[in-house]
């Protein structure tokens, strides 16, 4: 019990500190991530390895995230997004998103759609996949999608199951889960359903 105590109180101090040093003028948070997992957090320009500073793509300031520093708010939209520029699998994509208390980005509506694309240099894993079923896309929060914006009709391409946004006009493409590719990972407080996945 006692070291349960201590643990909440070094994250809230640490929380404490990471948001008087925001107030206080730090204009660039961001994470150091060498791979899926990696806790190490700074404040600073991204060095070309870790993650994309989502002010750098029009963040907006805001409490701190529950899932950390590195996760930033989008102009209107609700939840915080960190943007991971290592290149990775889906499902090692969602395993990072896990490790912080996140998921990949499960796109609700035409404005987070944007938001997301508007902060995205590249075209990144989201949330969304049909490995159960073919043509039967499901979110990772658990149940089918609620808003898709496919540049078709939902596609139905075999051994091509998780999707992507692509940064260009903002449609989705479906690929193979194991191409390696930058991804986004939202936090909102909702608890992945692996058996959707």
């Amino acid at each position: 019990m006692g070291r349960r105590l201590l643990w909440i109180l070094v994250l809230v101090a640490g929380c404490r500190i990471g948001f008087e040093a925001h107030i206080a003028g730090s204009d660039a948070e961001s994470i150091d991530d060498d791979g899926p997992g990696d806790a190490s957090r700074d404040a600073g320009p991204v060095d070309g390895s870790g993650d994309a500073d989502l002010d750098d793509g029009g963040g907006v300031d805001g409490p701190p995230s529950l899932c950390g520093a590195a996760y930033m708010t989008l102009p209107g939209v609700s939840g915080t997004y960190r943007i991971v520029s290592v290149q990775q699998t889906w499902l090692a994509a969602e395993a990072a998103c896990e490790a912080d208390g996140a998921h990949l980005a499960v796109i609700d509506s035409s404005d987070e759609n944007d938001a997301i694309q508007a902060s995205s240099s590249s075209s990144p894993w989201i949330g969304t996949t049909d490995r159960i079923t073919e043509a039967t896309f499901l979110v990772v929060t658990g149940g089918g999608t609620v808003f898709a914006n496919w540049a078709g009709s939902p596609p139905a391409n075999t051994g091509e199951d998780c999707a992507t946004l692509q940064t260009l006009d903002g449609t989705w493409d479906d690929e193979d889960c194991n191409t390696t590719r930058q991804s986004i990972c939202e936090c909102d407080g909702l608890p992945v359903v692996p058996g959707t996945f």
